[in-house]
């Protein structure tokens, strides 16, 4: 006989009827369990209780033993009982057979646990703890205490005999020591924030724990089976809010937050270095990035002389050596002032040559803008020429935008920021004054000495081509101005005293090959004179201006000629004294004019050192026949 089709039989007949197992229970004086364990097939109704079952679903008793209906065989109802429940006696056993192997499997494992943990935790306090390691999250070490207790536990009753003393007694150290663990996990793990984190490839494991009271965050590294890693230091400023990490590289990453006082922070933790050999010397990764680099998105950077330039989205910033702090031996954070701006860092395909500390061609390094949250790394590809072969003499000369460096007695000018061009001569490591030269598309001028000559060096075509033209030694040049490519103007003083400079005013018409005096100062002759701050300024061949500062500093005339320098006449503000507020009577030094951004020309007059209430200043403006007009206060 089937128990379980005799189970299924009964089930099937029972919701025929519409009755639930304690409705049919209650029919034949029995429990809805009882009723629920035949249908199960883990146990067989009494005899006595076959005839009413029968009789309760409406069929004869051979089929409800053969559990089909219209099967009318004959069964002996006596000896199908006594084999239905041989045959479930059978299967129980079975079942407490293999309850008993799986308790005695889970026994073992629960035991194997409990040794391996104990092992992981004996390993720790013994051997990494005095070596100065700790679990790389606090909370993994009441993780593994409530695996021993836990596992101990199991072990303990599914391996020794049943005993009810010996139960309670297990289960009230289960309990005690939980709460012991858990009180102790409470009281620390709450005080310090641990961050972890593994770069792409899974080699590397940063692991950051941050004290929440303080904010101190110390930094780990040395990690010994992913659970424990060495304290390496304590960053040097506490963290106050998040904590950012990017990995930027495998073995770069770099860590951003806010300090107590809300400053902006970096840390950059690297675990490789790009060197050639790796028992070369420390190398600077500034100095190894030599060239112009550049970007997918046409971004670059510059590395030269010390300097390093970044053109974003193309607004440029320059840093110099001393704004830059290396971290390892693969990457460095840009600093303006104390406030972290970027992070430039080796990538793994970088390889530093062992003689001249240079990354070899094919070399690509990231960038990482430096915000209060998770930035986009950006990768740079070298520009410049290299050969692997002879690096010795790898460099480049890098010049900003309209600017100019000397190097080896040589002069660089550049007008885009990324092409160097060099101006003919011999130069002396010195800085022009903004008066001295200039840069422009339609003239590009500077002068040199060079074995007690002066020479005047000139472009009109962007550098292309180049003119020299001696020029006189004796007097001091003061201020040159080429409105167009051919006219120019040139201040020069031949004495000066105090505040006081005897001198003149050249023109040239033939763009710088010959220089006329047009004008020596103002006064009467033969005494007439410049100040020795008089600096000029050109709107175009006709119309400049030119200063004269006083020798008691406290006011400064300004001049403007309509004839090419042929006259200067004074400029006056229009006196307003009809209230005391735009009382101009008060403003008497003016400055040089300038062109503003929207093309129109105007100059600055303030009250000059003598200013009774601090140095306040008023600004005009010219109209289109250089007449002076009020611009604002």
């Amino acid at each position: 006989m089937d128990n379980q089709k005799f189970g299924k039989f009964i089930k099937e007949q029972r919701q025929n009827l519409g009755l639930t197992q304690k409705d049919l229970g209650e029919k034949l004086n029995v429990t809805d369990k009882a009723v629920s364990k035949w249908e199960r097939g883990l146990s067989f109704p009494d005899i006595t209780i076959i005839k009413p079952l029968a009789e309760i679903f409406g069929i004869s008793t051979s089929e409800l033993l053969n559990s089909e209906i219209g099967k009318k065989e004959e069964i002996n109802v006596e000896q199908a009982v006594k084999d239905a429940i041989e045959q479930y006696k059978n299967l129980k056993e079975k079942r407490r057979k293999k309850l008993k192997k799986l308790r005695i499997i889970f026994g073992i494992l629960s035991g194997l646990t409990f040794i391996f943990a104990c092992i992981i935790q004996t390993a720790y306090i013994f051997v990494f703890k005095p070596r100065n390691y700790e679990y790389v999250m606090d909370v993994i070490l009441y993780i593994i205490n409530e695996i021993i207790i836990v596992s101990g536990f199991l072990s303990t009753i599914l391996l020794l005999k049943n005993g009810r003393i010996k139960n309670i007694i297990a289960s009230t150290l289960l309990v005690l020591t939980t709460i012991i663990n858990v009180i102790f996990m409470n009281n620390n793990v709450q005080k310090r924030e641990c961050i972890v984190s593994f770069s792409r490839n899974m080699r590397n494991e940063l692991v950051l724990k941050i004290d929440k009271d303080s904010g101190k965050i110390n930094y780990f590294r040395d990690s010994k089976f992913i659970l424990w890693a060495k304290k390496h230091n304590s960053l040097e400023y506490g963290a106050r809010g998040e904590v950012h990490y990017q990995w930027i590289e495998d073995d770069i990453c770099a860590i951003i937050y806010k300090d107590k006082d809300k400053f902006l922070r970096a840390f950059v933790a690297t675990y490789g270095i790009r060197a050639e050999n790796q028992y070369m010397s420390y190398y600077h990764v500034t100095a190894t990035i030599l060239g112009d680099w550049q970007s997918e998105n046409n971004n670059k950077i510059f590395v030269q002389d010390g300097k390093i330039r970044i053109k974003i989205d193309g607004i440029s910033e320059i840093f110099d050596t001393s704004e830059c702090k290396q971290f390892g031996d693969s990457a460095i954070v840009l600093y303006k002032g104390s406030v972290p701006m970027y992070v430039i860092g080796l990538n793994k395909n970088c390889i530093v040559d062992r003689v001249n500390d240079i990354v070899k061609d094919g070399g690509t390094i990231t960038l990482l803008r430096i915000l209060d949250k998770a930035s986009v790394p950006e990768e740079f590809v070298c520009v410049t020429y290299k050969n692997n072969n002879n690096l010795e003499n790898y460099n480049k000369i890098h010049v900003d935008k309209n600017g100019y460096k000397i190097k080896d007695k040589k002069l660089y000018i550049s007008y885009d920021g990324e092409n160097a061009i060099e101006v003919p001569g011999i130069y002396e490591d010195r800085n022009f004054a903004e008066e001295e030269y200039q840069i422009a598309e339609y003239k590009t001028f500077f002068y040199y000495n060079y074995n007690e000559k002066r020479f005047f060096v000139y472009s009109d075509d962007m550098g292309k081509t180049w003119n020299q033209e001696e020029i006189e030694v004796k007097p001091s040049i003061k201020s040159i101005k080429f409105p167009s490519s051919k006219v120019g103007y040139m201040l020069v003083f031949d004495d000066v005293a105090s505040g006081t400079a005897w001198g003149r005013l050249l023109k040239t018409e033939d763009g710088g090959k010959t220089w006329i005096p047009v004008f020596y100062g103002f006064g009467n002759e033969p005494e007439k004179i410049f100040g020795r701050g008089s600096q000029i300024n050109f709107v175009d061949e006709k119309v400049g201006f030119i200063t004269l500062l006083k020798a008691n500093k406290n006011d400064c005339n300004l001049y403007i000629t309509k004839d090419g320098a042929k006259t200067f006449e004074q400029v006056k503000i229009p006196i307003d004294t009809s209230a005391p507020e735009n009382d101009d009577s008060k403003y008497d030094f003016y400055n040089l004019p300038y062109k503003d951004t929207d093309k129109v020309w105007r100059f600055n007059v303030s009250q000059g050192e003598d200013a009774d209430e601090g140095a306040k200043t008023r600004i005009y403006e010219f109209d289109e026949n250089f007449d002076v007009r009020r611009y604002k206060f």
